[in-house]
């Protein structure tokens, strides 16, 4: 009875003690492809990328499809990012 009762609170404190322990997940932070880290136009890219709510140009294709329906008219859009030495992104959104 003694032992039954000494194991119980022997588990208790284990258990506390592992989860009070502090538990540190780390992201890796890389893409597989990391070209699809480039924002498509800059006038979102300089907005921290927040094309979803300004989607309302050309580029609404990207962000937000919806905001096509916004248009006024027809624009053009035409970007290139020299990202890194080994990528070169253009687009043409119409």
């Amino acid at each position: 009875m003694k032992q039954k009762k000494i194991m119980k609170h022997l588990f208790v404190i284990i258990l506390l003690i592992v989860g009070t322990l502090p538990i540190t997940v780390y992201s890796q932070g890389e893409s597989a492809v990391p070209f699809l880290l480039i924002a498509p136009n800059s006038r979102a890219s300089g907005m921290g990328e927040s094309g979803t709510g300004i989607a309302d140009d050309a580029s609404a294709i990207f962000w937000n499809p919806a905001g096509l329906a916004f248009q006024s008219g027809q624009e053009i859009s035409i970007t290139h990012a020299n990202w890194l030495p080994q990528f070169m992104m253009s687009d043409l959104f119409y």
